[in-house]
C-alpha cells in the first residue's frame, strides 16, 4: 500500500512538472516569435522609412500590443522565466522599463510621422501618459507595489529614445 502511494505521488509529480515546462515552453516560444518579429519591424523601419500608412501603425501597434502581454503577465503575477532571468541582472528590471518604453515611444513617433505638439513628439506624450497610468494603477493591483524608479526609468528611457531618433 505504501509503494503504491509513492508509485501515485511520483506520478503526480511528473505530470505537474511536465504541465509546468509545458507553459514554460509555450511562454518561451511566444517570447521568441515576438522578438523575431521585433528585430523584423525594426529592420524594415530602418531600411525603409517610407512606408505605406497602414504599415506605420502596424509597428507601435503590434509593440503596444506585446507591452499589453508583459504587463497583463505581471499584473497576474505569472512570472515566468523572462521575469526570472531579468530579476538575476542588477537593476534589470529598471534597464528592460526604459528599453520597452522607449522603443514603444520610438515606434509610436514613427508611426504618426513624428509630429510634434510645441516642442515635443506627441507619441512620447502619449506613452509617457500610458506609463504614468500604469504605474499608478498599480497601486490597485495586489501583485504589485507601485515604484517611483519604474516611472523613472520609464521617462528616461523615452527621452532617450526620443532624442535618439531626432538627432538621425
Amino acid at each position: 500500500m505504501i509503494i503504491g502511494d509513492i508509485v501515485t505521488m511520483v506520478q503526480i509529480q511528473r505530470f505537474i512538472l511536465h504541465g509546468i515546462l509545458k507553459v514554460a515552453v509555450n511562454h518561451v516560444i511566444l517570447l521568441q516569435r515576438i522578438t523575431m518579429a521585433i528585430a523584423h519591424y525594426l529592420k524594415n523601419m530602418v531600411t525603409k522609412m517610407t512606408t505605406s500608412t497602414p504599415l506605420r501603425w502596424f509597428y507601435p501597434l503590434s509593440f503596444f500590443i506585446g507591452i499589453c502581454y508583459i504587463i497583463f503577465l505581471a499584473d497576474t503575477a505569472d512570472y515566468n522565466f523572462a521575469f526570472h532571468l531579468v530579476g538575476q541582472i542588477p537593476y534589470g528590471d529598471k534597464i528592460c522599463h526604459a528599453l520597452l518604453y522607449g522603443m514603444m515611444a520610438l515606434l509610436l513617433n514613427y508611426g504618426l510621422a513624428f509630429r510634434k505638439f510645441h516642442t515635443y513628439q506627441v507619441g512620447s506624450i502619449i506613452v509617457l501618459t500610458f506609463a504614468t497610468l500604469e504605474e499608478f494603477s498599480q497601486y490597485y493591483i495586489p501583485s504589485h507595489t507601485f515604484d517611483l524608479w519604474d516611472l523613472a526609468a520609464d521617462f528616461v528611457g523615452v527621452i532617450l529614445f526620443s532624442i535618439w531618433r531626432v538627432k538621425q
